[in-house]
C-alpha cells in the first residue's frame, strides 16, 4: 500500500532554486553581472529579483554591465535559465538587487553575495562600507543600489530587509573531506562547508568540479550542507509549468524532528532536508521507511509539499492519500519564491 501525505506550501521570501522548469517566458532586466565560466549573466529584474541566464559565449561577450535586455527564456533545472532568442534596448546606469549575504570583506571593499541562483561580487563605496561593517552577516537579506560600469557592480547604499536560514551557492571544488567542502565562489574567495556526519556524498564528487549547494546558515555565520544539485539535471529542460519550485527525491527517511524530515536518496546523493510548516504532522512516517518527497524552495530553504510513504512490496495500484495539513493536490499553482510565476519577468525600473 502507497500512502501520501499533503502539506502546505511555506509562503516564504528570499531566494528559491527551481528544480524543474516553466518553458518560455519572457525575462526583461538589467544585466548586473557577468559568469563566463558558465557563459551567464545575472539580470536584475524590476524591484531587484535576479535571474541567472545561460547564453552563447559570444553573446555573453557582446554584453556590457548596465544592459537593458529582454530574453526569451526556458527554466533549467537547476534553476537557471537558457535564453532563446536575447535583445538589448538600451543602458542603465544603475540598478536594483535583491540578494543574500555570503561573507562582507569591507577590508577589501565588497560583498559576497548570492542572487539569481549566482554567487557575485559587488564592490562598496565607503558609504556602503561603513553599512557593511555595521551588521550584513552571512545570511542578510539585503537590497543594494548599484553602480553598473566597468567590469563589476559597485553598491552606492544597501539595506537589509531580513534574514534567511539557508542560501544557495555555486563554485569550484577546491578542497574534499568526509567532513567538509571548500568551493571558491566568483573567482574571488573560499567559503567551507561543513559537511553533517554520515552524509553520503556522491559518488565520483572530485576537487576542481563545479558544484550547486543548498547550504543552512548557522548563527555563528557559518555553513552546513544541506544538499548538493544533482549535475545530471542540469542540462535538462522541462516544460511542466506547474513544477517550477520543485526538488522530488525518492529514499529512505534517515531522520525526522518536528520541524523538519531528512531523506538520503537511493542514487546516493547527498541527503535532502525539508521543513515542515508550523503544526505540521507527519502520522505514520518514521525513520527508515522509503518515501517519495517533494519539496519547494519557498524562501532560501526546502519546505515539504507532499510526502509518499510506499511499501517496497505493495501493488503499486493500490494506495489512499492521508491529508497532513491541506487539502492541495498534485496541481500547486502558488508562486514558490522569488517571482517564479509562470507569467512574464519585467525589467528593473531604475535609471
Amino acid at each position: 500500500m502507497k500512502k501520501s501525505a499533503l502539506v502546505p506550501a511555506l509562503a516564504a521570501a528570499a531566494l528559491a532554486l527551481p528544480a524543474t522548469a516553466a518553458a518560455g517566458r519572457t525575462v526583461s532586466g538589467v544585466v548586473v553581472a557577468k559568469d563566463p565560466a558558465r557563459a551567464a549573466a545575472v539580470v536584475a529584474l524590476r524591484g531587484g529579483e535576479a535571474r541567472t541566464i545561460r547564453l552563447t559565449g559570444r553573446r555573453l561577450a557582446a554584453l556590457r554591465l548596465g544592459a537593458r535586455v529582454s530574453a526569451r527564456a526556458t527554466w533549467l533545472s537547476d534553476g537557471t535559465l537558457r535564453a532563446g532568442s536575447l535583445r538589448v534596448s538600451g543602458r542603465s546606469g544603475r540598478a536594483r538587487l535583491r540578494a543574500v549575504v555570503i561573507r562582507s570583506e569591507s577590508v577589501r571593499g565588497r560583498l559576497l553575495v548570492s542572487a539569481g541562483g549566482t554567487v557575485l561580487t559587488i564592490r562598496t563605496r565607503a558609504s556602503a562600507r561603513r553599512t557593511a561593517s555595521r551588521g550584513h552577516r552571512p545570511g542578510d537579506a539585503i537590497v543594494a543600489t548599484v553602480a553598473l560600469s566597468g567590469s563589476a557592480a559597485t553598491a552606492t547604499g544597501t539595506v537589509t530587509i531580513g534574514h534567511v536560514a539557508a542560501v544557495r551557492l555555486e563554485g569550484i571544488l577546491t578542497e574534499l573531506s568526509p567532513t567538509a567542502i571548500r568551493l571558491l565562489v566568483a573567482r574571488a574567495g573560499f567559503v567551507t562547508v561543513a559537511v553533517p556526519a554520515g552524509t553520503a556524498l556522491p559518488a565520483g564528487l572530485k576537487v576542481f568540479d563545479p558544484v550547486e549547494l543548498r547550504v543552512a546558515i548557522r548563527a555563528d555565520g557559518s555553513f552546513t550542507l544541506l544538499a548538493i544539485a544533482d549535475d545530471d539535471a542540469a542540462a535538462v529542460e522541462d516544460d511542466d509549468e506547474d513544477d517550477d519550485d520543485e526538488v522530488e527525491v525518492k529514499g529512505k527517511v534517515t531522520a525526522l524532528g518536528a520541524g523538519s524530515i531528512t531523506v538520503a536518496p537511493r542514487s546516493g546523493r547527498a541527503p535532502v532536508t525539508c521543513s515542515l510548516r508550523a503544526g505540521t504532522t507527519l502520522r505514520g512516517v518514521t525513520v527508515g521507511d522509503l518515501v517519495e518527497m517533494k519539496c519547494v524552495s519557498s524562501g532560501a530553504s526546502l519546505v515539504l509539499v507532499r510526502l509518499k510513504l510506499e511499501d517496497e512490496h505493495a501493488d503499486e495500484g493500490d494506495h489512499r492519500d492521508d491529508d497532513h495539513g491541506g487539502d492541495h493536490g498534485d496541481d500547486d499553482d502558488g508562486d514558490h519564491g522569488g517571482g517564479g510565476g509562470h507569467g512574464d519577468d519585467d525589467g528593473n525600473d531604475d535609471d
